[in-house]
């Protein structure tokens, strides 16, 4: 797995997924790749 996803993190995902979409989804996934290189 390439991001360790907590349940905050997971519920988030379901948000977006209903609320945001695809796009929403793929945005949160540049930033969390973001935040793991630089956090």
């Amino acid at each position: 797995e390439h991001y360790r996803i907590d349940e905050r993190t997971r519920q988030f995902f379901i948000f977006a997924q209903s609320d945001l979409g695809d796009e929403g989804v793929k945005n949160f996934g540049q930033l969390l790749h973001t935040q793991s290189e630089y956090g």
